[in-house]
């Protein structure tokens, strides 16, 4: 059994996400309860905006002076870690730590 749990509500994303910091591989962000998204991501500013859609992440973001685009994700999460997977559940997937999950 691989743990994994698939987020589908604002109110759960809220309550295992929201607020708290995310590690990943040159990453460092926070996804925040305001509607940002703030942080590094290798050793450059991360920010952007996210917004709950039907069961998806979605979620607008810059990194420096580039834009990442517009995105909606698959969100799922296990004991101090998350996986979101692009494209609405059909592009690549990144799994980052929370640490104090």
């Amino acid at each position: 059994m691989s743990g994994w749990r698939r987020i589908t509500t604002r109110a759960d994303f809220c309550d295992a996400v929201v607020d708290r910091v995310i590690l990943g591989d040159g990453l460092r962000f926070v996804i925040g309860s305001d509607a940002t998204i703030s942080g590094q991501a290798h050793g450059v500013a991360l920010s952007g905006v996210w917004t709950w859609n039907e069961g998806y992440f979605c979620r607008n973001a810059r990194v420096g002076e580039a834009e990442t685009g517009k995105d909606c994700e698959v969100i799922e999460v296990a004991p101090g870690r998350m996986r979101y997977t692009r494209d609405r559940g059909r592009g690549a997937s990144v799994v980052v730590t929370i640490p104090d999950a």
